[in-house]
């Protein structure tokens, strides 16, 4: 910026000589910014921008109106600590939710009793990595079971568990049927998700719904148990989160 005249208009000339120009003058608006000129310097207002919004949506013929209040409503001075607007906004985003996993099962894993445990107290938001010291960033496999009772087995025919995830994000999912130690799974998904919806980046993940067939000699009548293993651990964010899971018994 300049105040010198000769200087500004040999600006002008040379820039005419090389582009298509034409003087506009004094710079008024710029991108429905007001420029205000004072002796002081210069000011930016949206003044303009505001006004031109609350005349597209004919808001801008609304007046201050009175609001009624008891007038033995005593206001006082908010005393305790207040909530800035980015609170607010991690409430409802919920951000940092998956630390509270190794919180909730230091040294344990999660086991959920069908008929028995309550969903809303029992059941994780999502199967996550699990944080093996306070202070060092080192986490492990996780492994989840579930255990159902059968009052019978068809041991010729196939069951089927149907395992739907709503969010899966550089994960591995491993399926064992009553035998957590087994070497080789009886499923496993493979490596898959990429969404980031478990640390809230992401509004939604992509949905992935498999029917794992079991065998009925697998099963027994009495007592079950289905592992569920999520079996990369590098990082906080790594997991799944459920939709549902169904057993299916054999067609009739």
């Amino acid at each position: 910026m300049s105040n010198d005249i000769a200087n500004i208009n040999a600006t002008k000339r040379m820039l005419t000589g090389k582009f298509d120009m034409k003087d506009l003058g004094v710079a008024d608006l710029i991108l429905e910014i007001k420029i205000h000129k004072t002796s002081q310097g210069m000011t930016l207002s949206q003044c303009h921008y505001i006004k031109t919004i609350l005349e597209k949506f004919k808001h801008l013929g609304f007046k201050v109106a009175k609001t009624l209040i008891d007038v033995n409503l005593a206001l006082a001075k908010n005393k305790g600590q207040s909530i800035s607007q980015l609170d607010y906004a991690r409430v409802f985003r919920q951000y940092g939710l998956w630390k509270q996993y190794s919180g909730l099962y230091p040294t344990n894993y999660l086991v959920y009793t069908v008929e028995t445990s309550n969903y809303s107290r029992d059941w994780f938001y999502a199967c996550l990595t699990q944080k093996m010291n306070v202070g060092i960033n080192i986490y492990t496999a996780t492994t989840w079971r579930i255990i159902f009772n059968l009052t019978s087995v068809d041991t010729a025919s196939n069951y089927t568990l149907q395992l739907a995830l709503a969010v899966a994000h550089e994960a591995e999912l491993q399926v064992r049927i009553n035998d957590g130690k087994a070497q080789e799974p009886h499923f496993t998904i493979g490596f898959i998700g990429g969404d980031n919806a478990i640390a809230r980046h992401g509004i939604h993940g992509l949905y992935w719904l498999y029917s794992i067939g079991i065998q009925g000699n697998l099963l027994t009548k009495g007592a079950n148990t289905i592992f569920l293993t999520q079996t990369i651990a590098l990082t906080p964010y790594q997991g799944v989160m459920y939709d549902y899971l169904r057993l299916e018994g054999p067609h009739q």
